[in-house]
């Protein structure tokens, strides 16, 4: 890594996001007045007017990468090949950053002399747009078995230095290839470093809120795709929680749960 290499790599996936864009932009730019950094916003071919919104902003590090991809994870990657940044983040198109608590972080990630990866809570904007929730991360002994995502994507600031250890998003998943990521960060025993602020600011209703079984299979998967002494504790906590009960995929009855949940630890498949 050169050392004009810049702190931080932000990654903007969008396809038609004029709507939200624009607080994106305002808010990395607010950052860029104080941090070195690279904004690479992917479109995918948006018809909405998105492209011109971005053009409107100049500041330090913005370019936007334009052509078709495969979807959200595959523009993801796309951008990963790009950057540069010595960290990097996501932050999709319809979130922002919430300045203050984010420059509190950068400045203590251009202090750190330990690479590692740092993450914490995100401010969450309901459906009614009048309501704020606080997202809470797992705590860090619970991760390793949660059935949940361990971390929100959008606060973790990743060393540019993992991806290359651990590899990209995988593309075969729709929406859990960013918590399949965070299993893989998780087991490969990497160092992790959760912050108190909030850094980010996220709207309600993105693509693993669209299908609810949909994402409890492609967890399973997740967990399917972990060593044997991994996959076991996180496939209990399905067992008993109520998220599987929820989902309208799963089989009743205990002796059918059982018989199917062998199936996902023998070969990765919900």
């Amino acid at each position: 890594m050169s050392a004009k290499s810049p702190l931080i790599t932000i990654l903007t996936p969008v396809l038609n996001g004029a709507a939200t864009i624009s607080d994106n932009l305002a808010t990395v730019s607010e950052l860029a007045k104080d941090f070195e950094l690279e904004h690479k916003v992917i479109d995918g071919g948006s018809n909405d007017g998105t492209k011109k919104i971005v053009e409107k902003f100049n500041y330090q590090g913005l370019e936007i990468i334009t052509g078709s991809d495969q979807g959200l994870y595959d523009a993801i990657n796309k951008g990963l090949r790009h950057a540069r940044g010595m960290w990097i983040n996501v932050l999709n198109s319809d979130d922002r950053y919430d300045v203050k608590g984010a420059q509190e972080v950068l400045s203590r990630m251009r202090k750190t002399s330990v690479v590692r990866v740092f993450h914490g809570k995100a401010r969450m904007l309901c459906l009614n747009g009048e309501e704020t929730r606080t997202l809470l991360p797992v705590a860090r002994k619970e991760m390793g078995r949660s059935i949940k995502g361990p971390m929100h994507h959008q606060t973790m600031f990743i060393p540019k230095a993992f991806h290359d250890k651990l590899g990209f998003y995988n593309t075969s998943f729709s929406v859990a290839a960013d918590t399949d990521f965070m299993y893989r960060l998780i087991d490969s025993g990497l160092p992790i470093e959760e912050y108190s602020e909030i850094s980010v600011e996220v709207r309600e209703g993105g693509v693993s809120y669209q299908s609810y079984d949909l994402l409890t299979r492609e967890f399973l998967k997740v967990h399917g795709n972990r060593r044997l002494d991994r996959r076991i504790p996180s496939l209990w906590k399905y067992f008993k929680s109520e998220r599987l009960r929820n989902a309208s995929f799963t089989p009743s009855g205990r002796i059918s749960y059982w018989f199917w949940a062998m199936r996902v630890m023998a070969g990765g498949r919900g």
